[in-house]
This record gives structure tokens, sequence and C-alpha cells, in this order.
């Protein structure tokens, strides 16, 4: 089994699933290198999104925790991720760009902006954004 220990409860925790899409090819294959480096990330099977979104969508479906999309601008943010956030509410979409650095977005198109988008930058942006709650804990269920 993969993932990681949390320290607290001493019980194994499962990697955080994440796809890299429409980001260029350099600074995709830095990030999934990056990716697969780390203990407590999967990297979900490339997708290609060069002939419509619909290989997109049916990745995430394949259960993804953090998308990691590249976009000319986060703000506003790609039209996918209206879609997608209402499509799968637990999704968090990191949106990366080489302009104004990005934002992650998740239900109800909330968001929190990012600084810079080195690799290691978006390794902490996908941890941070794995851990937002995105449905309240009465709703969420045990």
């Amino acid at each position: 089994m993969t993932g990681t220990v949390d320290d607290s409860s001493c019980t194994p925790v499962a990697p955080i699933r994440v796809l890299v899409a429409e980001l260029d090819q350099a600074t995709t294959r830095r990030l999934e290198l990056s990716i697969s480096a780390q203990p407590d990330m999967e990297l979900v099977a490339p997708i290609d999104t060069t002939h419509g979104r619909m290989n997109l969508l049916l990745a995430v479906e394949r259960g993804v925790d953090v998308l990691v999309l590249g976009a000319p601008t986060a703000y506003p943010p790609p039209g996918v991720c209206s879609h997608l956030l209402a499509e799968f509410p637990n999704l968090k979409v990191l949106v990366v760009t080489e302009n104004d650095g990005g934002a992650v977005y998740w239900l109800g198109l909330q968001h929190q902006r990012l600084g810079r988008v080195s690799a290691q930058d978006l390794l902490h942006g996908i941890r941070r954004a794995h851990t937002v709650e995105t449905l309240p804990s009465s709703v969420a269920g045990p």
C-alpha cells in the first residue's frame, strides 16, 4: 500500500492523487518528476487535451484530489473550473499561469492566490489545496 503515515495517529494516509494538465512540456515534466518523488503524492496518468477537454473530465472521474491546470490567466478562472467543481465537489483545481502566478479554486469557485510557481512552490500548493475543507463538516458526514 502506498501512502504516508500521519504521526499523530500512526494510521496510513492515502496519497494525494494529482493530475497535471495543459502546462507546457518542460514545466509538466519537471512537475511530474517532483510529484513522483513525493511519498505523499501519486501522479495520475497524463492526458491529452489538445482535441478538447473530454479526456480531462474522464481522468478526473477516475479519482483526482488536485488538478494542476495550466491557463493563460488565473483570474477569472478558466471556464472548465466551474464545471469540474460542480461535478466533483471535493476536487481542488490549482491554476498555474506564466504571468500572474496562479490560484487554487474549490467548491463555489472560492479561491486563494498563489505567489511564485516553481516546482517546490507547486508541491506546497498541492498539499495546502488538499487540506482545504470543501464542505462543512455537518454536510460532509462522518
